[in-house]
């Protein structure tokens, strides 16, 4: 579960890492790991929905997906994703052009030494 003191409150962010068959969520405050979830992939309307709500814990009781996020009002105003399915990273780019706190990582800024040539950003 989710929790967050106050003074901290401001930190909190979201990873999403876009897989071969699925979503894979992680809740942060800072560079504290508080939980993750899987789901499948989301439809526009669905991401839409969790966008509009700063994929906070209410949006995604909406929509019926379990998180362990419980903190009422709590927001991700950050959205760091990274993905190895080009059509569900350009679905969620698409969905969240305007919404300031989308990072979109590649491969190419993990640093990373002395790798196989086909490692992916997953």
């Amino acid at each position: 579960m989710l929790s967050l003191s106050s003074s901290a409150a401001a930190d909190p962010w979201l990873a999403l890492v876009v897989g071969n068959s699925r979503l894979h969520w992680g809740a942060f405050n800072g560079d504290r790991w508080q939980g993750s979830w899987h789901t499948p992939y989301l439809s526009r309307a669905q991401l839409a929905q969790l966008k509009s709500g700063s994929f906070g814990p209410s949006r995604w009781q909406e929509l019926g997906i379990a998180t362990p996020l419980q903190i009422p009002g709590l927001s991700f105003p950050q959205l760091w994703m990274a993905s190895v399915v080009q059509s569900q990273a350009d679905l969620v780019r698409d969905v969240c052009q305007d919404y300031p706190g989308l990072h979109l990582v590649t491969l190419s800024q993990v640093p990373l030494t002395h790798t196989y040539p086909t490692l992916g950003i997953d």
